[in-house]
């Protein structure tokens, strides 16, 4: 899959939101990660009230809501779901949550390779926005004031 294909105008407005959200006051969020025969499992911790944007990923995996109550949004309305929600992001997906209250969610991908070090799996399992980017962003912007 090519980082362009990604780019639809519904995932350049995710990364909008992802772009002025950064800009925020960031609440702290607690990230663990897990590991059993050729499966990964990375769990975070979202306080009420947080606005998280996902990556990309390049392969489908498990999306389960362990406790809490979250708004989701996969290029859809938003949904509201509770508590064993369970959904497969599928590749090239850019899912967007907000934290109605407290909430766990976890991930679970393949890991054939029994990789072990978050940062060789982030770079493994997701898809890096092309360096362009902000000039994307610009320009969309600019024809949306048009």
């Amino acid at each position: 899959m090519s980082d362009v294909s990604l780019l639809t105008d519904e995932k350049l407005a995710v990364f909008e939101l992802e772009r002025i959200n950064a800009q925020l006051p960031q609440l702290p969020m607690v990230t663990e990660h897990e590991f059993c025969s050729g499966v990964y499992a990375r769990t975070l911790h979202i306080p009420a009230g947080a606005l998280v944007t996902g990556a990309i990923h390049k392969d489908e995996s498990f999306f389960v809501l362990r406790e809490g109550r979250l708004l989701v949004s996969s290029g859809s309305p938003a949904t509201e779901v509770n508590a064993g929600f369970m959904a497969i992001t599928q590749p090239g997906e850019k899912r967007v949550v907000i934290a109605v209250s407290n909430c766990v969610v976890t991930t679970f991908h393949a890991n054939p390779q029994e990789l072990r070090e978050p940062e060789e799996i982030w770079e493994h399992y997701t898809i890096e926005p092309p360096a362009n980017l902000l000039e994307m962003l610009e320009k969309r912007k600019l024809e949306a004031s048009l």
